[in-house]
């Protein structure tokens, strides 16, 4: 009887896990986060299949040009684990660079690591490297 109890509690747990990283996925659909500079992160949608996400990035860094400008990013959500990229490029203005943001789900918040690369870099080593906080909206 132990057993059948632990084996009903594991399932149990098991289906609440998987109900949380589903709704997480649908909760992160059009959803509107900020970071400490306004830069804007917006997720516009989630498959709820294998967790691609699609959306936009407003840049709004007063270091990096590219501002104020709407880029495409496509990413990854893997229950609270998110990842995103963006290409610095557009119709307006071009920055020719690449970013790839990694990190954690934490309720209102998003902390990821990111890292830039410019096609022109000659050095792998020269990788621009941070931290970002999001907040949602």
């Amino acid at each position: 009887m132990r057993v059948r109890s632990i084996v009903v509690f594991m399932f149990l747990c098991l289906v609440l896990c998987l109900l949380h990283a589903e709704n997480l996925q649908i909760s992160l659909a059009n959803s509107s986060w900020t970071n400490a500079a306004g830069s804007i992160l917006n997720i516009e949608t989630v498959d709820e299949v294998n967790g691609k996400l699609s959306g936009y990035y407003i840049n709004k860094e007063e270091s990096f040009p590219c501002r104020n400008i709407p880029y495409p990013l496509t990413g990854f959500i893997y229950e609270d684990c998110i990842t995103f990229s963006v290409i610095w490029k557009s119709d307006t203005e071009s920055c020719d660079a690449l970013t790839t943001w990694i990190g954690k789900i934490e309720g209102n918040e998003i902390s990821t690591s990111w890292q830039l690369v410019n096609h022109e870099m000659t050095d792998i080593t020269n990788l621009m490297s941070g931290k970002d906080n999001f907040r949602k909206n």
